[in-house]
């Protein structure tokens, strides 16, 4: 029997997903959100196009439940709209208070929400973290029970597949088509292909991201002051003083110095869920690595899951090309 991509990257996942998919998940999912939640949000700023497509055509006054919002950038889409947002991490949700977001801490599993309360309900990639059949069946059986009878509903996962397949439907703008739940799959990474449905993505925390034991975050050594930038007058009356003592002009760094002052800095890229994996050591300014438990969806493998919790109607699904940000 040949090992799979989690057999070798963690051996005790594989037991852990077997025994206690409660444990892994806490330990690869909610535990890790948690850690990296102040780094992961600084890099959530702009909606899924499909998903903010989906929130803007939602009629005035629609109650609306955003399950797994993070740190609530959909919240905000749809100003008619009024969303409650929940998630199973206390720290993104205090990032979501912060905000003046409606948020509470919650458990896919089991919402506290009564039955048929809200009239939209979107789930964007939540689902994929739970790490069986059982638990995203549950998880969307949740999910059906708050909407109420005629509600919308949109859920988006991780693709398996990278490559747009013909069958690619387009979300309609139009209200009228929006009289039951949607699906989409999402690609995993830029360039990443997976031989396996059940990987650790990682993602290489920041050091000034870090956490102290008080809580508070990790202060980044100083930065060298930077030199001042000499003024076109001083450069020439250094040039020229140059002169006086017989220096060639160019016979210093002066000019190349300058030179290199004018170019603009390249920025670091912000961490994203497209990050290639990398080991830790040559990650540059990351910490620590954490790694997060995802199951990547087959072609109609949530359209499955979907029918087998039952009470929802596919109305359609599609597979996304855009990158994730």
């Amino acid at each position: 029997m040949e090992k799979t991509e989690l057999d070798r990257a963690h051996p005790e996942a594989t037991l852990e997903q077997q025994s206690s998919p409660g444990a892994l998940e806490q330990k690869h999912v909610h535990a890790v959100y948690d850690q990296i939640a102040t780094h992961f949000s600084s890099t959530r700023y702009k909606p899924w196009p499909l998903v903010e497509k989906f929130l803007k055509v939602l009629p005035e006054g629609t109650l609306l439940a955003d399950v797994g919002c993070g740190n609530g950038k959909y919240l905000h889409v749809n100003p008619l709209c009024y969303p409650v947002g929940s998630d199973r991490s206390g720290e993104l949700i205090a990032i979501c208070r912060e905000r003046g977001f409606e948020s509470l801490v919650a458990d896919n599993l089991n919402l506290p929400y009564r039955t048929s309360c809200f009239e939209a309900v979107i789930s964007i990639a939540v689902i994929h973290h739970m790490s069986n059949d059982e638990r995203r069946i549950q998880a969307i059986r949740e999910l059906a029970r708050i909407l109420r009878p005629g509600g919308v509903m949109l859920i988006t996962v991780w693709a398996f597949e990278q490559a747009r397949p013909p069958h690619y439907a387009a979300l309609s703008n139009s209200p009228d088509s929006l009289s039951g739940p949607r699906s989409w799959t999402y690609p995993v990474q830029k360039n990443k292909k997976y031989t396996e449905q059940d990987v650790f993505v990682p993602w290489h925390l920041q050091k000034k991201f870090v956490k102290g034991q008080e809580g508070a975050a990790v202060q980044e050594e100083p930065k060298k002051p930077k030199k001042k930038k000499k003024t076109r007058k001083q450069r020439a009356k250094e040039e020229l003083e140059r002169k006086q003592r017989g220096e060639s002009v160019n016979g210093g760094d002066e000019n190349s110095q300058h030179a290199d002052e004018d170019k603009p800095k390249q920025q670091q890229p912000a961490e994203a869920e497209e990050s290639t994996p990398t080991d830790h050591r040559q990650a540059g300014d990351s910490a620590q690595v954490f790694h997060r438990y995802y199951h990547l969806f087959v072609k109609g493998e949530l359209e499955r899951i979907v029918q087998a919790a039952g009470g929802l109607r596919i109305v359609e699904s599609a597979y996304d090309h855009e990158n994730w940000e």
